[in-house]
């Protein structure tokens, strides 16, 4: 065997033996990172509204469901506290979602509401006194506003950065019910979650 034959399988046989790399291995790559998700389409879709991270801004996203259902609404012009029964109340539905939804949930239905008319944004939205418990009062409204659908909003809760809401509306319309919302920052509500509630007699 040459010389230089010779000596280069030694080094080889002494390098492998020291566990030293026989080639020069290229680095690796760095690891990329994933892009964020897009948010739905809907979202993006919907139109701009600088108020929309308002308190009745949401109340009118859900007034316009229910006007598709049943018109005029007779909707009740105080919001009350939500009546929470430990361990039923509907908020804690909403940690699914969103943990601080919840929280915003609970701590916004600790406090009664007295509805302003002009910022409800619709005139087919008719303010009633809290029902009324005499009969000749609750048939006056009736005769009034025949097919109205007495209706009750509570305090809307938000999360965090007011991204996402939620809206209980017990209803005699068939569209009450349990409203999860979301929005992008700077952008209107849309519909996130739904769920019915039977329709209620008062």
């Amino acid at each position: 065997m040459p010389r230089r034959l010779a000596v280069a399988v030694g080094l080889v046989i002494i390098a492998a033996s020291c566990g030293m790399p026989l080639f020069k291995v290229p680095p690796s790559p760095p690891p990329v990172s994933p892009s964020p998700p897009s948010p739905p389409a809907h979202l993006l879709e919907a139109p701009p509204d600088s108020a929309a991270g308002s308190e009745y801004a949401a109340y009118r996203f859900v007034i316009a469901r229910l006007l598709a259902e049943c018109s005029p609404l007779l909707l009740r012009d105080s919001v009350p506290g939500f009546p929470i029964r430990p361990g039923e109340h509907p908020g804690s539905r909403f940690q699914m979602y969103d943990s601080t939804l919840d929280r915003g949930w609970r701590t916004a239905n600790e406090v009664a509401l007295k509805l302003q008319a002009d910022s409800l944004g619709d005139t087919s939205v008719v303010l009633v006194p809290y029902w009324p418990s005499a009969d000749r009062v609750y048939r006056a409204l009736r005769r009034r506003y025949p097919g109205g659908s007495f209706t009750t909003l509570y305090r809307v809760g938000f999360n965090r950065d007011r991204t996402h809401a939620a809206v209980t509306v017990n209803s005699q319309c068939p569209a009450g019910g349990y409203y999860l919302l979301a929005r992008l920052p700077g952008r209107a509500w849309t519909l996130w979650a739904y769920e019915p509630f039977p329709p209620r007699d008062y």
